[in-house]
């Protein structure tokens, strides 16, 4: 549950209009916790745009009350986004966005114009520091869940 506080504390600081979720929600819905998680992402009140991660199931969906497609791609501003859990062995076309979880350690960077993001992880952080992105206009920024300071930023 300490993700649940760190993403709360977040939703509140950065106050998002929407929140994709790059995979491993609640590994299996029915458990504690599962539910527990499931409604306080229902309780925050944004919406969410996601993608099944490796320890998702389908029936978590009926859990969350949102769907979870193994990727999707999304139009945003001026930029295709594209929200996957591992990351894709592809060719992308420069000024595309491509998002991905899995590892649970945070990347952002640019390569031959394609901007690739792994936020690291709220919860479950396995290169120490736990973490999310934040994604407007100007830039993405990889920022600490702890204290929501600015670990790295991209210009877009």
């Amino acid at each position: 549950m300490r993700g649940i506080k760190a993403l709360r504390q977040a939703v509140a600081f950065e106050r998002p209009d929407l929140i994709y979720c790059l995979g491993d929600i609640l590994y299996g819905a029915g458990d504690q916790d599962a539910c527990a998680a499931a409604k306080a992402l229902k309780d925050l009140g944004v919406p969410i745009l996601a993608v099944r991660g490796n320890c998702d199931y389908a029936e978590d969906e009926n859990e969350l009350g949102f769907p979870l497609p193994l990727a999707r791609s999304i139009e945003r501003g001026n930029h295709e986004i594209h929200l996957c859990h591992r990351p894709l062995n592809i060719a992308f076309p420069a000024g595309d966005f491509v998002m991905n979880g899995h590892t649970h350690y945070k990347a952002l960077y640019r390569d031959s114009g394609v901007v690739y993001l792994n936020p690291g992880s709220i919860a479950l952080p396995r290169d120490g520091v736990a973490s999310y992105a934040t994604m407007d206009e100007t830039c993405i920024r990889l920022c600490s869940a702890s204290e929501g300071r600015e670990i790295q930023r991209l210009d877009i």
